[in-house]
């Protein structure tokens, strides 16, 4: 890489040109290995709630190409212009699959019951959004000032329950007090919910996702973000026929799916080898 700074004189006026020119190859491939100890951290982590429930792998994967879809049809609205920038996709795109990691502390017997809850445990599934809120908080502590995506990932598993006439959970947040990112994914993780096989039902067709979340606009989710999904109803489609159930299986090996706080360890070694490579 070239630069070149002009060299003034006492009066301000230029007189010389000076060159200098700097390889960036090496500061280029330690960002390229940095990002790839970012995605490794992603698949961990973001795995450790699925790895309970093998009809749910290939979810992660949709989410994040939802949300991907909807941001940057996002970014168009005047409304968003200016907070949906690509840095801002570009988290998206690390944050949006962590939003349930909070599940991993959810009993079998209520994360994995066949039929509809009761409003016992109900209550208990609710507490995954604050759950996985603190288990991202911990972890990305120290790195959260340098690496944003983990406090938007952060702020997705507390917010991605919250409904826009204030009537969700945890807080009960409404409108724009709900964070776009959170507001995005609400929207992406019923859609897919809805169009997924699950334990509690079977999956239904794109027409009847339309029919609910149009329901829901305005009450459950943002107008915009539905207007959004509406713009990219093709887009939806394929994103389900490109990555359907299965997909994102066995991303951790059998016995890491057994023991997840071996997860939580191999995580917190890869933050902390990649803030010893930045050191």
């Amino acid at each position: 890489m070239l630069s070149i700074n002009v060299v003034r004189d006492e009066q301000q006026r230029p007189f010389v040109l000076a060159a200098c020119e700097k390889d960036v190859t090496a500061e280029r491939m330690a960002e390229r290995e940095r990002f790839t100890l970012q995605q490794r951290l992603l698949l961990g982590l973001s795995n450790i709630a699925e790895f309970r429930d093998p009809e749910t792998g290939a979810h992660l994967q949709r989410i994040r190409s939802y949300c991907r879809a909807l941001a940057l049809e996002l970014a168009r609205f005047p409304r968003f212009s200016r907070v949906i920038t690509a840095e801002y996709v570009r988290g998206l795109d690390l944050a949006s699959p962590l939003h349930d990691v909070g599940k991993v502390a959810i009993p079998d017997e209520v994360l994995l019951k066949p039929g509809k809850l009761t409003s016992a445990e109900f209550a208990i599934m609710k507490m995954h959004s604050q759950i996985g809120a603190e288990i991202l908080a911990q972890i990305g502590g120290p790195y959260a000032a340098r690496w944003r995506w983990l406090r938007m990932a952060q702020i997705i598993a507390h917010q991605h329950h919250e409904k826009f006439d204030g009537s969700g959970y945890p807080q009960g947040l409404r409108g724009e007090d709900i964070d776009p990112a959170a507001r995005i994914v609400a929207l992406a993780d019923a859609y897919d919910a809805i169009t997924s096989d699950r334990v509690y039902q079977k999956a239904r067709p794109h027409a009847e996702a339309r029919r609910l979340i149009l329901e829901g606009d305005g009450t459950h989710f943002d107008p915009d973000v539905v207007h959004a999904f509406l713009n990219l109803e093709s887009t939806f489609l394929e994103i389900q026929r490109a990555n359907g159930v299965g997909a994102g299986d066995a991303l951790l090996d059998p016995d890491s799916r057994r023991h997840p706080s071996r997860v939580l360890r191999s995580i917190a070694a890869i933050l902390d080898a990649q803030q010893g490579r930045k050191a």
